[in-house]
């Protein structure tokens, strides 16, 4: 049976599969759960019609009758960016008070870890997913993970789900336009993986405060380091930005991930901070509090990002995920540390 793009796309639910093989819902809720009242003849019927749109069994919806388990999955990208591990640590919490556990699942930002963990989720009925970073854009995917369990993606690239972020954008501009009130004209950005949206609206902030107050846009300031495995992008990052004819004065970091990699570049070179070199970032993690001198960085509300997370997704499993999506999107402060020179004018 053919499908065009539509029924491809289009999230089945149990009445489409009754309509489309002429049977009543009960018909396809017995077939479902391979109960004997159903003739060899209607069942095969059924069945094919879910083959062919790939229905998967919301048990979301069935989770009363089968008591689905009370794991709640959560994909990272990776364990060495401290922003995942603190975010968890809240997250955790506010799960085990409403009785479920947390399955952590590391993917490395790698597709088939992603979809490995996601269709595990599906066979062992997690009830619900909380998915950090990702960037899934297989349809596919996305419609197996909605009619199975409860979805929210918290700062991802997922269409078709609710999601949780933070004002990224504004944030980084915050960040850059306090460089520029210190003095600061040529200030450098450090980064990685720039494709996706969350990342790549903090290099748009970073822009858009040069642009508004009048400053030069220069290509070799800003580095996109790629996909980061086994250095620390704002480590090597730093060593190209120090090694321009004409280096900034300031660098902008994409998060603290990188500003960590920063300070080791630029302590391994004998540069003092922020007195040779001025450095903000942005996350807010508690550990980077340690850094000296104390580093000027936008903060993420990570209690209230994980509360908001953990409410939608409870509310998914309850009473199912919505048809008309729900996006949060929570504010950025500026927390002022020492690593930030103000220059004479």
């Amino acid at each position: 049976m053919g499908q065009n793009t539509d029924e491809t796309n289009k999230i089945f639910k149990i009445t489409d599969i009754a309509k489309m093989a002429g049977v009543s819902i009960t018909t396809v809720s017995r077939v479902l759960n391979d109960s004997d009242k159903v003739s060899k003849k209607t069942r095969k019927k059924v069945l094919q019609v879910i083959q062919s749109v790939d229905y998967v069994p919301n048990e979301m919806a069935r989770g009363l009758v089968t008591k689905s388990n009370k794991t709640i999955g959560m994909l990272i990208p990776d364990i060495f960016n401290g922003y995942y591990a603190e975010l968890t640590t809240y997250i955790e919490p506010l799960l085990s008070e409403k009785g479920y556990s947390l399955q952590l699942c590391i993917t490395n930002s790698e597709m088939d870890k992603i979809s490995y963990y996601i269709n595990d989720m599906v066979r062992r009925r997690a009830a619900g997913v909380i998915i950090l970073s990702q960037k899934i854009e297989s349809r596919e995917l996305i419609r197996k993970m909605r009619n199975s369990m409860a979805v929210v993606s918290v700062e991802g690239d997922i269409e078709g789900v609710d999601c949780v972020g933070v004002e990224n954008k504004k944030g980084i501009y915050m960040a850059v336009e306090n460089l520029i009130e210190n003095g600061h004209r040529k200030i450098g950005f450090i980064g990685y993986e720039f494709e996706h949206s969350r990342l790549k609206k903090r290099v748009d902030g970073y822009q858009q405060a040069l642009a508004d107050h009048g400053l030069q846009m220069r290509e070799e300031y800003i580095i996109d380091e790629g996909r980061r495995k086994d250095k620390n992008p704002g480590y090597s990052g730093m060593l190209k930005l120090l090694a321009l004819p004409d280096p900034p004065t300031a660098v902008q970091c994409m998060n603290e991930y990188c500003a960590q990699g920063v300070y080791m570049a630029l302590i391994e070179r004998g540069i003092h901070i922020p007195d040779e070199m001025s450095v903000s970032a942005f996350d807010g993690q508690e550990n980077t509090k340690l850094l000296v001198p104390s580093l000027t960085t936008a903060v993420i509300p990570m209690q209230d990002l994980a509360r908001e997370a953990v409410g939608l997704v409870l509310h998914n499993i309850e009473h199912g995920n919505p048809q008309v999506l729900r996006s949060v999107s929570l504010p950025i402060t500026l927390r002022m540390g020492n690593s930030v020179k103000k220059l004479s004018d």
